[in-house]
Parts: C-alpha cells; structure tokens; sequence
C-alpha cells in the first residue's frame, strides 16, 4: 500500500509477485486471488489493458470460489475500468452495476465510492455529462461524510473534468484546485498529477499560457515520477503548447 500510494509501481508489483509464487507454493488461494489482482491494478495504471484483464478475472474467479464477496466486488470493479478505457461501455456499467450491488450489500462505503466515480468516468467518455457530474457528487458526498480523502479528490478531479467537458472552464478550475490541495496534503501523487494535468489544458483553453505550462510541468515531474504512460501525453500537449 506504500509503494501503490506514492506511485511506487514497479516496486509494488515486485511485492505482488513474490506474495503470488509464496501463496500458490503452500495453496492459499485466498492470497494468490489478492496478488492477482494488484498485480492487474499495477497493469491497468501502466495501461497494459489485456495483462491487466486477465488478472482481474483470474482473480475473480478464486474470490467467487471461496465466497469472498468482497474480493468479488473489487474484481468487477476494476475489469469494469478496464472495459472502460478499451471502449466496451456497457460491459463497464454491467460490471459496475454488479459491483455497486455486492458494496451496498455489504456496507462498503468506500467501495461504493469507488464504483461510483468510475461510473462518472465511464459517463464523461459516452458525453452523458450530467450523469457523470450525478454520480461523482454522489461519490463526494459519500468521500466527506466518512472521510475518504484520497477519493475526495477522485471526486473533485471527476466533477472538474465533466465540468471542462460542458464549457464550465471556472468551475472546472475551481475542483481541480481544490483536488489538488486535497490531494497534497495527503501526499497521493496519481491525484496531484492528474489535478495539474487538468488545470493544464484548462488555462490553455482559457488563453492562460503561462499557467497553462507551469502546471502541464509539474504534472510531466510526477508523470515521469510514476513512471506511466501519461508523461508522454502531456510532453505532447506541451509540445503543442510552444506552436504557433
């Protein structure tokens, strides 16, 4: 969890891997079933979507054989991320839909946060902006009632998103801002990044150039820092920042 935090990833999977050899060495399914599946998060964040598949529902179907009703939720939950960003939409929101269930069920509220800013996000990619700005206000609601920070700023960064996405660049300004405070004073770096990334190509759309650039800066540092694959993307958008 230390390393996943700071966005330490290959060090985190190194830890996953070892746990995932020991547990099938002495058979305890229920620990190979979680190495499975963190070693499938670590492939999702570097955007290997098909290793990152098939963990996940490897990963579910030992969470399903034991009864690990849990497991089972956190399984569909991030396979419906990964149909996500491979563009299966409705095979996000079924896996979603199911996930959502077995977390109410159980009285996971951070669970439920979870799935519900990935359904905003899913939302935002199919442009049903205010389906997304529903889910992910319902998702800060629930971030600050029980106090989840780290989501807290999940939510904002979504609700800043929808928010650029239906022309309201200050308010998208405004919850990336306060993402990012959130987000530094817990020191989750993915949420920094992604809040700087955002204020980025907000300015630019402003006609801030110069704000535009600082923060597209400091979102390359902590990219190139965790080592994923959205450093490229904003070297590009800075690159694109200097044309005429």
């Amino acid at each position: 969890m230390h390393y996943w935090w700071h966005g330490h990833y290959e060090q985190a999977a190194e830890h996953y891997r070892h746990a995932l050899n020991l547990s099938r060495e002495i058979g305890d399914q229920s620990t190979e079933a979680r190495a499975l599946h963190n070693l499938g998060t670590v492939y999702k964040r570097q955007r290997e979507y098909d290793q990152a598949h098939d963990h996940y529902r490897q990963s579910l179907v030992l969470f399903r054989e034991f009864g690990d009703r849990a497991g089972e939720a956190n399984s569909l939950t991030n396979l419906g991320i990964v149909h996500e960003h491979q563009g299966r939409y409705e095979d996000a929101h079924d896996h979603h839909r199911q996930a959502l269930h077995l977390y109410r069920e159980t009285g996971s509220r951070i669970g439920e946060t979870v799935v519900l800013n990935n359904l905003g996000l899913v939302s935002q990619r199919q442009g049903r902006y205010d389906q997304a700005r529903h889910h992910h206000r319902d998702a800060l609601h629930l971030c600050r009632t029980f106090g989840f920070p780290g989501d807290e700023a999940e939510s904002l960064n979504g609700l800043a998103e929808t928010a650029r996405s239906m022309g309201d660049l200050a308010q998208a300004v405004d919850d990336h801002d306060s993402a990012l405070a959130l987000a530094r004073e817990v020191s989750y770096r993915p949420e920094q990044a992604r809040a700087h990334d955002g204020l980025a190509r907000v300015h630019r759309d402003l006609g801030h150039i110069d704000l535009a650039r600082d923060h597209a800066l400091q979102a390359l540092d902590l990219y190139t820092a965790l080592d994923v694959p959205e450093a490229d993307e904003i070297r590009t958008f800075l690159s694109d920042l200097h044309q005429p």
